[in-house]
């Protein structure tokens, strides 16, 4: 401890904020010579700015900490419009401050990052001054995590900046600056300090249990609204008097030494629910509690006695409530003057109203009401344990009360994950027992996960308690030889018998939650594994694809949803019916029949067929289906599936195609050529022959017409060729060109062929993209479709051209041989004509079939075969009296030409 010690006291009623700044801070520092802290305090009626910088002119560089309130304490006065500055030196002294703003944003993780704040300064040990802004959050919060920070090495005392009735803007202060909406500390080591709190209510009547809470608000206290039952208890409270009641009334709720922490009640809400200055636990038992002056000022002197027992102290610090104050009005001089008789009128005081106070009866702070927090300090105090005396000593109220409080914890709310169960569960622990150590293990020996801890700053130093054993310790195998978990507490003292009953009865019933929520958690998985189960189930019988059906000698007895959309059926349209071959096509229902009287008699285990079925709406699916013989009661069924392969005969039957018109195309060509060779060899000799003839011979007619007949047979030798020219044997040479260009040559071009009753329409968008091929192939792709688009047409119409860039994404990829290309080219010819029969649409494109007398059937098959050997695909789609449209798709070059 610092035996060179100096304190001075300083303050100063000036209207000017920073010339009372400059005064408060120059008269303390005529004692304590230049401070290594400086406690500043001032009232809400001043530039706090700029009373800062004046205390800040004096102290230079020391460290700093304090806030603004409803008044200032200075020895056993109140001053409402003043400064009051308390400085310390000494060469021993160690000290470190931190603020922190955004308080009502996240408390606990404000009050974590002040305690990192303060240990990077790498003390280990002291007090810890706390100064938060209680008007705007749940300090009780930001406490918790200021404590999980830096652990039980520490004394903890302080008070919240605030007014009861004057609602101003708090500013919390240290040598770094001013916040508002903040929390200031600071850590001193290097001095002897002594702490202690108490208030000096005492319970009356039956207790309240606080049925539903949130935060700072109750809504309902012994299952009603929270005003109703809280005026019931006070016998009515007369209108536009709640806060006088609410003063003089606050709520107690007791630890297991009858210690009972205060609840200020501050204002009702529309809903009656009532608003505290800080939070209330919800389930709590709690008391309406109240006192008289005298009382409350003798408590004062015994606060004041307790911390300046074993010490001699060099000066005080007193953080008493400002609702006291109100309270008691002129007598709470009387409680001041007690604190000064305890201390000694030399010894400097110097204090500040609060807004709740920060303090503890043991070795836990918490954040109280109506209390008065009391700090002895000097260089020198004997060894001896602090000592309390409780303010109250009925305990048998209190234990009960804690009995129920313990009983209430559950774990039953599925939607809050166990660790913050547990963690909740322990936070009422601390309210409990005044715990500064616990550990909750989750899990068997050997796979335990900490769920929470509480008073340990590292994972080692929790190791190196639990290593230890003895009579502080208390350890409680959770479960069955500890299968669900491990608690473990510790205190600064022997735990007494009574500590360690209640500390079991806890550990019972966290033990009972526990399991109850294993049976939850059991019960969810088995829930969860059915879902799976069922879902899995409908993956597997209703896929769209495999329909599922038992069906015996008596009929259907079940399909699944996917079987009855196969046929164009709703379930229950189909389940009962006598005769499953209804669905199954007539020249295919004798052999179905066959097969599925084998396993119904007995004769194989077994059913496979493959079968056309009949939709509802007359048309046909193909089906192939699977059966198992299986006992169902007392008679014999069959238990299958139905697969519908339409789209793979589809498939077989396009490759059925594509197969006999690669043959006919090579002999196509094969044929073409030799023709061709015959045709040239006639058509020299008919020229020769014409040479040596006279112009008018009469032979020389007969020869004419012979060579045009070889030119049509020689064009009609260039189509077989052309629809030869397929597959990889093709020599078409390949060039990027404009598909817009083709378009449109070949348009001019029909005009006077397609006649003056069929109009030609064109639509090609302006940013078409190229394509690569030959451009005369796609030219007589085009002519192809226009002449049988007019052919199609006898009594006139229109044809419609259109072409977009368009980009796939595989959707007909087993039409598409360029299964890389994503852009493609959607060229459209539509005509108005007389349509194409439905049983003709799949024989449109086979070579050498025509619904004309005069047509040669190879107009179709070279559209088809050109529009192939550019990587692309052709559709037809076409109804009787409507037209007929053929959608091609080739594919595009990403770039414009």
């Amino acid at each position: 401890m610092s035996s060179d010690l100096r304190v001075g006291l300083g303050y100063s009623t000036r209207g000017d904020s920073y010339g009372a700044g400059v005064a408060a801070a120059s008269e303390a520092v005529k004692t304590s010579g230049f401070p290594m802290l400086t406690f500043l305090f001032t009232t809400d009626s001043y530039d706090q700015e700029a009373v800062w910088e004046g205390v800040k002119k004096i102290v230079k560089n020391s460290k700093l900490v304090g806030f603004c309130a409803g008044g200032v304490i200075v020895g056993d006065s109140v001053i409402r419009q003043g400064v009051g500055v308390l400085t310390i030196s000494g060469q021993e002294l160690r000290v470190a401050t931190s603020l922190r703003g955004d308080l009502e944003k996240d408390p606990f993780g404000v009050g974590c990052q002040v305690g990192e704040d303060l240990l990077a300064s790498n003390i280990r040990k002291g007090t810890v001054f706390i100064f938060p802004d209680a008007f705007v959050t749940d300090v009780s919060e930001a406490l918790r995590g200021l404590y999980s920070t830096m652990g039980a090495k520490f004394k903890y005392i302080g008070g919240g900046a605030g007014d009861n009735l004057r609602f101003f803007q708090t500013f919390q202060f240290t040598e770094a600056g001013i916040e508002s909406r903040a929390l200031a500390a600071a850590l001193i080591d290097g001095m002897a300090v002594r702490t202690a709190v108490g208030h000096g209510w005492k319970p009356e009547g039956e207790p309240l249990i606080v049925t539903k809470a949130r935060g700072k608000k109750v809504f309902e206290i012994d299952g009603k609204p929270a005003f109703e039952a809280y005026s019931n208890r006070l016998r009515g409270i007369p209108k536009g008097q709640f806060a006088e009641y609410g003063m003089r009334h606050p709520l107690g709720f007791p630890d297991i030494w009858a210690n009972y922490l205060i609840r200020d009640p501050i204002a009702v809400s529309p809903d009656k629910s009532i608003d505290f200055v800080t939070e209330v636990p919800e389930n709590a038992v709690g008391y309406v509690m109240s006192s008289d002056p005298a009382e409350l000022i003798e408590t004062a002197g015994r606060v004041a006695a307790k911390a300046l027992y074993g010490i001699k102290p060099q000066f005080l610090l007193v953080f008493d409530c400002i609702s006291r104050y109100l309270l008691m009005a002129e007598t709470f001089k009387e409680e001041l003057r007690a604190i000064k008789w305890a201390a000694g009128a030399e010894v400097p005081t110097l204090g500040v109203l609060t807004f709740g106070e920060i303090g503890s009866y043991g070795e836990v702070p918490l954040f109280h009401n109506k209390t008065v927090a009391v700090v002895a300090a000097g260089c020198d105090a004997k060894a001896a344990d602090e000592c309390w005396w409780p303010d109250v000593t009925n305990l048998e109220s209190a234990e009960l009360s804690i009995l129920y409080d313990i009983s209430s914890i559950n774990f039953d709310d599925p939607k809050v994950a166990l660790n913050d169960l547990i963690k909740e569960a322990f936070r009422r622990a601390v309210r409990f027992f005044g715990l500064p150590y616990y550990a909750v293990f989750i899990g068997p020996e050997g796979n335990r996960q900490l769920v929470t801890s509480w008073g340990f700053r590292t994972a080692d130093e929790l190791h190196r308690h639990m290593d230890e054993h003895g009579p502080r310790q208390f350890r409680f195998p959770l479960g069955k030889k500890g299968e669900l978990g491990l608690l473990f507490i510790e205190k600064g003292s022997p735990l007494e018998e009574r500590e360690r009953r209640l500390y079991t009865v806890f550990a019972r019933q966290l033990e009972k939650a526990l399991l109850r929520r294993k049976e939850i958690e059991e019960r969810q998985r088995i829930q969860r594994l059915l879902h799976e189960i069922q879902a899995q189930y409908k993956a597997i019988v209703e896929q769209p694809l495999v329909g599922s059906y038992i069906l015996s000698e008596d009929g259907i007895l079940y399909v699944n949803k996917a079987l009855a959309r196969m046929f164009g059926y709703q379930p229950e349209e189909l389940i009962g019916k006598a005769d499953p071959l209804e669905g199954v096509h007539p020249d295919d229902r004798s052999m179905v029949a066959a097969q599925l009287q084998r396993p119904l008699m007995g004769i194989s285990d077994y059913a496979h067929c493959t079968f056309r079925g009949l939709r509802k709406d007359g048309s046909i699916v193909y089906c192939e289906a699977f059966g198992r013989r299986t006992p169902l009661g007392d008679k014999t069924a069959i238990a299958g599936v139905v697969l519908n392969i339409s789209d793979r005969e589809t498939l077989k039957e396009h490759l059925r195609k594509s197969q006999k018109t690669e043959v006919l195309g090579e002999m196509a060509a094969a044929v073409a050529h030799d023709y061709a060779n015959f045709m040239t060899t006639i058509m020299s000799n008919i020229e020769v022959a014409m040479l040596k003839l006279d112009e008018n011979a009469v032979v020389r007619k007969y020869l004419e017409t012979a060579f045009k007949t070889c030119i049509s047979a020689t064009e009609l030798s260039r189509k077989l060729l052309l629809f030869g020219r397929q597959g990889p044997q093709s020599s078409m040479k390949r060039r990027p060109f404009d598909l817009k260009r083709v378009i449109d040559e070949v348009a001019a071009s029909m005009n006077n062929l397609l006649g003056k009753d069929i109009i030609l329409n064109t639509n090609v968008s302006k940013d078409l993209l190229p394509v690569e091929g030959d451009w005369a192939s796609i030219e007589q792709m085009l002519l192809n479709l226009l002449l049988n688009a007019r052919d199609a047409m006898p009594d006139g119409g229109e044809i419609f051209i259109t072409a977009r860039n368009i980009s796939l994404q595989q959707t007909k990829g087993e039409q598409c041989e360029e299964l890389s290309a994503r852009n493609f080219i959607h060229l459209s010819v539509r005509d108005t004509g007389v349509g194409i029969d439905p049983r003709l649409l799949d024989k449109i494109f086979e070579p050498f079939f025509s619904t004309k007398d005069s047509g040669t059937g190879l107009g179709l098959s070279i559209v088809y075969s050109i529009v192939k050997e550019h990587r692309g695909w052709i559709e037809v789609s076409s109804k009787p009296g409507k037209g007929t449209v053929f959608d091609i798709y080739l594919p595009a070059l990403s770039d414009p030409l």
